[in-house]
């Protein structure tokens, strides 16, 4: 928990130096709330979960509950078509500029 407080504030201390806080709170806004076209955002998503687990928790169904999550998650990456292609962009992309020849 340290680890992710220190990363946050350090994110928070390089958007206020750079000063692009309003370009970052409208990515924030965008990726985390409102979301983008037809999908919601990652906190409506996440609230989502939170709440199943809170309920199947309260009817003390847990595998039941952890089952059904699971396939919140699966509609979640199925509903995001470029997700995949865009983490596998991204690690090519990554690993393409560690400098290494092939």
């Amino acid at each position: 928990m340290p680890l992710a407080l220190g990363i946050i504030a350090l994110l928070i201390f390089v958007t206020a130096v750079k000063g692009n806080y309003a370009a970052v709170g409208a990515q924030f806004n965008e990726t985390f709330i409102t979301g983008s076209g037809q999908s919601p955002g990652f906190g409506t998503w996440a609230g989502s979960i939170i709440g199943l687990a809170i309920i199947f928790r309260a009817i003390q169904a847990p595998k039941a509950g952890e089952l059904f999550i699971a396939i919140v998650i699966l509609v979640y990456f199925l509903k995001n078509n470029n997700l995949l292609g865009s983490i596998s962009g991204a690690l090519s992309g990554a690993a393409g500029s560690t400098g290494q020849t092939g």
